[in-house]
């Protein structure tokens, strides 16, 4: 035997605990990209145009990141059903057993 366990619900409260974590990151990248933006409302030149891109660049590994915070969640909820339908199938075939036991 192993010493594995899990106690029940866990990945769905830790994908619980993930999607509130992308909900806060999201919130402060808006607040943050806000910010910028309105103090570049004035500002003109190569400058901020190198700026810019940068903000573009910014954004594309804030979606990156968004994107696996969301595949984690996911991940671990499929997990957790997987291995609620295992233990069930397991639990199954030992009362099967059991019942040909006598």
């Amino acid at each position: 035997m192993t010493n594995l366990s899990q106690t029940e619900k866990a990945l769905t409260t830790g994908a619980s605990a993930v999607r509130t974590a992308r909900g806060d990151v999201k919130h402060k990248c808006n607040t943050l990209s806000d910010r910028v933006t309105d103090m570049m409302s004035g500002w003109g030149g190569q400058g901020a145009s190198a700026f810019g891109n940068l903000m573009v660049a910014w954004q594309q590994k804030q979606d990156s990141i968004l994107q696996a915070l969301d595949q984690l969640a996911l991940s671990m909820e499929q997990t957790e059903a997987d291995n609620v339908a295992t233990d069930e199938s397991q639990s199954d075939l030992h009362l099967t057993l059991q019942n040909r036991l006598g």
